[in-house]
């Protein structure tokens, strides 16, 4: 499939899943809040927690990388999605295309969209993902692409900046030893003394595999106040530390996602109760 046909279709994405009425920017803006289609089929749901226990005070994030090759079925796929947002109380951090809001700074990332949507509660990622309206929605794109989806579940209360830009390095640590995430530490601590908000901890714990063979088990998910600060970042002595650190670290790789234009991120609403 050639880039020309995988760029028309990654500028598909952001007007169906806000809601915009009109066609025309329906049609254009679809592939990137639905890059989610069944490399592997999803992972089974889990059992439903007493709803004491699925309460948390931390945020999750839905995490989104990948190509999409069926249009048609991305359009129909798309126009479902916004009121299945808005009902669990996500909203959209991050969204782009190739060289239209993502950047691929390292690694096997060249050529793919990203979509980061965000939660006050982290059990908004369970009620969006298993909820019964997204299980009728996702066979609308059966076969439309190659993508891995995985959750993230933070450790903390730190909200992305406005309007800022992600970073983001998906990474795989084969033990959890300190000296295997010393080098992925370091480059935290330098993010956030150039101003960055840590979202997601590079630990095994806060990963939940939703669709797809993501080949990485840690993801960093930093929240910069302005793309010009999160692309000197990605071009600083820290970030290429980090990509030489070599193993038992493997960087799978480092992604700039911009945030959604004003006019068309999507408000979260408070999940509805029924």
């Amino acid at each position: 499939m050639n880039k020309e046909l995988i760029d028309d279709f990654a500028s598909c994405g952001i007007a169906a899943l806000v809601g915009i009425g009109t066609t025309t920017m329906l049609l254009t803006t679809t592939l990137l809040l639905t890059t989610t289609t069944l490399l592997a089929q999803p992972q089974a749901a889990p059992q439903a927690a007493p709803q004491a226990q699925r309460q948390t005070n931390a945020p999750g994030y839905l995490l989104v990388l990948g190509r999409s090759l069926d249009r048609t079925k991305i359009i129909a796929y798309s126009a479902t999605l916004p009121p299945i947002y808005a009902e669990t109380g996500g909203r959209y951090i991050g969204i782009g295309r190739p060289g239209g809001g993502v950047t691929c700074v390292y690694g096997l990332c060249e050529g793919r969209s990203a979509v980061v949507a965000r939660w006050t509660d982290q059990a908004g990622i369970e009620a969006f993902w298993w909820g019964d309206a997204y299980r009728k929605a996702i066979r609308l794109r059966d076969g439309a692409g190659v993508f891995t989806v995985v959750g993230l579940k933070a450790t903390s209360n730190v909200a992305p900046y406005d309007g800022g830009a992600l970073l983001i390095s998906t990474m795989s640590i084969p033990t959890a030893s300190t000296s295997d995430s010393a080098a992925a530490q370091t480059w935290i601590d330098a993010a956030a003394a150039a101003g960055a908000r840590l979202l997601v901890p590079p630990t095994a714990t806060v990963i939940v595999p939703l669709e797809g063979d993501a080949l990485y088990n840690r993801v960093a998910l930093l929240s910069f106040e302005s793309k010009d600060k999160r692309d000197a970042f990605a071009a600083s002595a820290a970030t290429k530390s980090l990509i030489s650190s070599g193993p038992p670290l493997t960087i799978v790789s480092i992604i700039a996602v911009d945030a959604p234009p004003a006019l068309i991120s999507i408000p979260a609403q408070t999940p509805s109760t029924k």
